[in-house]
Order: C-alpha cells, then structure tokens, then sequence
C-alpha cells in the first residue's frame, strides 16, 4: 500500500527490511535471554536430533514457501505481486494434495475471506485516493512541511517528529488505516528534506508495527490474550521491555539509515 501510494519500488523495501528485521530479532533475542536469566526460566524437555529431524520432514514444505518467495524476488525471477500470486498456489497445492488438511469447503472459505479482506483494503485504497486529492488540493502536505521545517531543517530531527506521530498514531489506528492516513501527509516532508522514499516506507511499516503490540489497540496483544488466556492488563505489562526495544531499534534507525539503504544500494532493483 505504501509503494502505491507513494510511488516507492516495494522490492527495494522488501530487500531494506532485512537490516531492521535482523536488528530486532537481535533485540528481541538479548530481551529474552536478560528476562529469563533474570526470573530462572529453564527448559524442561530435551529435544534430540531425531525429533528434530522428523520435525523439519514433516514441514520442509512449508518451509520452502518463503525460500521461493524471497528467493524469486531477490534473484529477480518475478516481482512482489508475482510472488504473491506464486506463494497463493503453492500453498493451495501443498496444502491439497502434499498435507491433504484442506478440503473443499476449506478452499470455499479460504476464498471467501480472502475476498473479503480484499474488498475491505481496496475500499480503503480507493477512498485514500480521495483523501490524498482533498490533502493535496488543500496544500495540507506543502503546509506540513514548511511547518516541519520551520522547527528544524535537520533531516534526523524531522524523523525523530515523525517517529512520535506514528508512535502514537500506531496506538489508536490499525496499521493499513495508518499507511493510508499518513503516507500522503508525511512523504511530502520527507522528499522535502531529501530522505529516501524506500528507507522512509520501510521506517513507517515498522514505527506503525510497535502499535500491534501496545494498547488501546493492540490487535496483536489480543490475539496473544486469546492463546495464552490471560488478561490484557496482565500481557500489557509484560510487553513494555519488548515495546521499549523495539523503540530503541526505531531510534537506531533513524540514527542509521544505512541499516535500511545499505542492502537496495547493492542492487538494481527498480
């Protein structure tokens, strides 16, 4: 959504997302490891290698769905949008007859919730389009930006204020609504200040994600409710070490743009 609405190669922003993914895996991971240590988590079961081995059988084909995903994007055999349409019936087939778990009634559903979900993004899509005409015909983005600039012409500062509004934003807002709502208003500013449209969209998806797992909106938080069955207040708590993590690597991000532009600069990606 954010390469459409902004004119942004989505295959360089795939390939700029493997820095920040690494760089908060690594966060998430040392998170972990301190609040284990710290309350005396330890494992119960040993797994030996034959388990492993039979694990990783049985699911060999579900693990080759984002080796060809990724794979055919960065190797440059199809686009996104290819591999998305790719990875629909890969997964339709070994779904069908490798697994054999979904039958027909499932396709039935599967492609009546896709629908559904289609038509709900699109609708969105189209009416950000109006919102993007009324942004624009009213010079709401121009107008942002020279307030933006009128507070400080340094590029780093800019993207620390808009750290926060999508911070906040990621509180109350869905992620898609976010994209929508926000891209028109913020990408202005950023190409006034000279910042890299794709380092930009890789930076918003991953501030507006930080909101899936903070309340009030938290869909993520719910869903980990859901599973664990334990209340929100409780989860809500136990999240902040992780919330304030991935905050430090939004700041590192905005510090170290390279993490995002190094990787597409190899490439020639369009």
């Amino acid at each position: 959504m954010y390469g459409t609405l902004a004119n942004a190669s989505v295959g360089k922003m795939f390939i700029g997302g493997v820095g920040p993914g690494l760089l908060m895996t690594a966060v998430i991971i040392i998170i972990n490891y301190v609040i284990s240590k710290k309350r005396g988590y330890v494992g119960t079961e040993r797994v030996t290698a034959k388990e492993v081995a039979t694990a990783f059988k049985n699911g060999i084909w579900a693990l080759l769905m984002p080796v060809i995903i990724l794979g055919g994007i960065y190797s440059g055999l199809f686009t996104p949008t290819e591999a998305a349409a790719i990875a629909v019936f890969y997964g339709i087939i070994v779904s069908a007859f490798v697994y054999r778990n979904m039958g027909w009634k499932d396709f039935i559903h599967v492609l009546s919730a896709s629908a559904s979900s289609t038509a709900s993004i699109l609708f969105l899509v189209a009416n950000a389009h109006i919102f993007s005409y009324l942004l624009s015909s009213e010079q709401i983005p121009q107008k942002l930006a020279i307030l933006m600039t009128s507070l400080t012409t340094n590029p780093t500062m800019i993207m620390f204020l808009i750290m926060i509004v999508l911070l906040i934003a990621g509180c109350f807002l869905d992620n898609a609504v976010a994209v929508i709502l926000l891209t028109p208003i913020f990408v202005n500013v950023v190409q006034a200040m000279n910042i890299d449209i794709c380092y930009f969209g890789v930076f918003l998806v991953f501030v507006l994600a930080i909101g899936q797992v903070t309340p009030p909106v938290g869909l993520c938080l719910f869903v980990a409710c859901d599973i664990g069955k334990v209340s929100i207040e409780k989860i809500s708590r136990e999240v902040l070490p992780y919330v304030g993590g991935l905050i430090v690597t939004a700041i590192l991000l905005v510090l170290f743009p390279q993490i995002v532009t190094w990787l597409p600069s190899l490439t020639k990606m369009a």
